[in-house]
């Protein structure tokens, strides 16, 4: 290191210049210093003029030079613009004259011109820091609580701004900042598009690997702004045509990294936008090869995760540092974790015929629409609680708005289109009901402790769920209690059956229209050792008879059957011998059934299988998830099935056409 300071010194002393002091100032650099620039290896060159805050102003002749080095470094070297642009930011800031207001950093600011007149970089700067200023004048506040007075100094100051970046444009500019600025004092006056996408071309003509014009005009396009939903997707698909190569592919990253962190990580466009997925990886890839680090990492893994391109993940899996909040890439570290679960996984299966992405937190429900294009999908955590996938587009066709806290449980009813959902641990504890048709705000209702489970009865307007004590009710159209039903011990589950006679509370059956117990399975008699127990009751048909999975009681190893009892529950038939252990769930028609069967040791991920009731036999396995499946859910005619893996994770739709004939 001290070999390679007395070289510098020397070269330095050469041309006339301290190393410690920055560069002589002059409107173009020297044949000498263009010299030095060029036979330096780039990590030495950055440190000729480092921007460090000091007590008076710089010398502006100092700060043109070291704009001019900078400039030198993107072209020779290909460094990377930031370098610029930080210094850009650097020099907006009052540090950079050791000012203690913006009001007197900006009259320091006036010198620049002052003793350059003919400098594009002052008029750039000033205006930089004016649009500062203006924000200083508004606040942060919502449009609505902003003053008359801060209105009237925002306005005048961005115009101000405006005027300052024309005046450095006609000088002319030799990179992308002022065009950068021009985007954002357009997003500030509420410029038309058409006129800020001038500045955008215009922009690209001088300097077309300033990334900043292109991250700026994706914030002007948010819906908040200016913008249109998929409007920021189509200017990033845009800009990456016309920008060859790699260049373009880093241009559409920044796009999408700076929208994801001004979502707060939250991730809205990026899940759910227009975005080409696979175009999405191959750019974050570019961008963590560019600058390699814990954020562009992070992004590249989150990338992967949205396009659910497992390859990508284990690549990236080993690139990532530890989760940092301040990043905005994730909203929680345990999306990290499932991510580095995913990504080490040996496999994720494929061969469903469509999938959605269901989240990045815990999904608590799926649910068909009335027809077979929506999954109503239910998250744990987010800014909504439920998003209506569209199973076509992989695209949000409606959301409800999250309470806030946990949701924990979720259920729909496609006639009516009622959706209801239970919350706690956050401002609102109890469920919630939209109903979908016609009310476009949810019915409330508080409930003491957590709601562990609810169930909407199919032909009456009423809403069941249990806390900690007895199963209650709820008119909807009266606004009133119903009936209570006491139980003994906790309720986990709870649904009707189809006709709504039947109510089933776990492994209880009661009477939905008198509350009375119909039977609690298995029948226990005083003397008599039952010869199954039941394990999951799955309905109760028109007879009232019961369908449920099933185990022998003397059976050294048991084989789980579904069975169907009879009506009074003291005798039942066998329909199916042996589908294995695990979770089941019945077709509407009762005619399939679908059953989960554990992951056993060794195994790489879970599966599906389809049994045909009638024919007694397995008719279709399906590759299932990379992880335990949580929830299947049958489309209302019975021809698709949507499943759901333990954590966030997409939801996947397989058909059945065929299957149950």
């Amino acid at each position: 290191m001290q070999t390679k300071q007395a070289i510098l010194s020397a070269l330095f002393v050469w041309i006339g210049v301290s190393i410690d002091e920055p560069l002589v100032a002059q409107e173009s650099a020297t044949p000498e210093i263009k010299r030095v620039i060029k036979i330096l290896p780039p990590n030495d060159l950055i440190r000729l003029a480092p921007p460090v805050p000091g007590t008076r102003p710089p010398s502006w002749h100092n700060v043109e030079q070291k704009l001019i080095v900078l400039r030198k470094q993107r072209k020779t070297w290909g460094w990377n613009y930031a370098n610029t642009a930080e210094f850009y930011d650097w020099l907006a800031t009052p540090a950079s004259t050791g000012a203690a207001s913006l009001e007197e950093h900006l009259k320091h600011l006036a010198t620049w011109q002052a003793e350059i007149p003919d400098s594009a970089a002052a008029r750039v700067v000033h205006a930089k820091a004016l649009i500062k200023y203006a924000w200083e004048a508004r606040g942060e506040d919502v449009a609505a609580r902003v003053t008359p007075e801060g209105w009237r100094l925002f306005g005048e100051r961005a115009a101000e701004a405006h005027r300052l970046l024309d005046e450095a444009v006609r000088i002319g500019v030799a990179d992308g900042e002022a065009y950068a600025r021009l985007i954002v004092v357009g997003m500030a006056e509420g410029l038309p598009r058409e006129e800020v996408d001038k500045f955008v071309a215009e922009g690209m003509k001088v300097d077309p690997t300033y990334f900043s014009i292109y991250t700026q005009m994706a914030v002007y396009l948010l819906p908040r702004w200016m913008g249109e939903p998929g409007d920021i997707e189509l200017f990033a698909a845009e800009i990456a045509r016309k920008i060859p190569g790699d260049d373009g592919l880093e241009a559409y990253a920044r796009m999408a990294l700076e929208i994801q962190q001004y979502e707060c990580g939250w991730g809205e466009t990026l899940l759910r936008g227009d975005y080409d997925h696979a175009k999405l990886v191959r750019a974050a890839e570019v961008l963590l090869k560019r600058y390699p680090g814990s954020r562009t990492a992070h992004f590249a893994a989150l990338c992967a995760m949205v396009a659910q391109d497992h390859e990508a993940a284990q690549r990236v899996r080993p690139l990532l540092g530890p989760f940092k909040r301040e990043d905005k890439i994730w909203v929680w570290e345990n999306d990290v974790s499932h991510f580095r679960n995913w990504a080490g996984a040996a496999e994720d299966p494929h061969g469903e015929e469509s999938w959605a992405f269901a989240g990045l937190t815990g999904c608590t429900g799926i649910a068909f629409g009335n027809e077979r294009r929506h999954v109503w999908v239910a998250q744990q955590l987010g800014r909504s609680a439920v998003n209506v996938m569209n199973v076509k587009t992989n695209q949000i066709d409606a959301a409800l708005p999250h309470p806030g806290g946990v949701v924990n449980e979720f259920v729909f009813d496609p006639g009516r289109q009622w959706a209801v959902l239970s919350a706690w641990n956050g401002p609102f504890t109890g469920w919630m009901l939209w109903d979908v048709q016609r009310i476009p705000i949810p019915l409330e209702h508080a409930t003491e402790n957590m709601c562990r489970a609810v169930a909407i009865h199919p032909t009456r307007p009423q809403v069941y769920w249990v806390e900690n004590g007895p199963i209650r009710s709820w008119n909807i159209e009266t606004d009133a209690a119903g009936p209570e039903i006491a139980v003994k011990g906790a309720v986990h589950a709870l649904r009707f059956s189809a006709d709504g006679k039947w109510l089933i509370a776990d492994n209880r059956i009661i009477d939905a229209v008198t509350s009375e117990y119909k039977f609690e399975l298995p029948i226990v008699e005083a003397k008599t050792r039952p010869k199954i127990f039941p394990r999951h009751i799955l309905t109760v048909d028109e007879e009232g008879r019961a369908w449920s999975t099933a185990a022998e009681a003397v059976a050294k190893e048991p084989k789980t059957m579904l069975v169907r009892f009879s009506a009074d529950g003291n005798s039942w038939d066998t329909l199916l011998q042996d589908i294995g252990t695990g979770k089941a769930w019945l077709s509407p028609d009762r005619k399939l059934l679908a059953t989960v069967p554990p992951i056993s040791n060794g195994a790489a991920a879970s599966r599906i299988e389809i049994w045909n009731i009638g024919k007694r036999e397995r008719v279709k396995e399906f590759s299932g998830h990379w992880n335990s499946i949580n929830e299947l859910a049958f489309s209302p005619d019975g021809s698709k099935l949507a499943s759901v893996a333990m954590w966030a994770d997409k939801v996947k739709i397989w058909p059945l056409e065929g299957l149950a004939e």
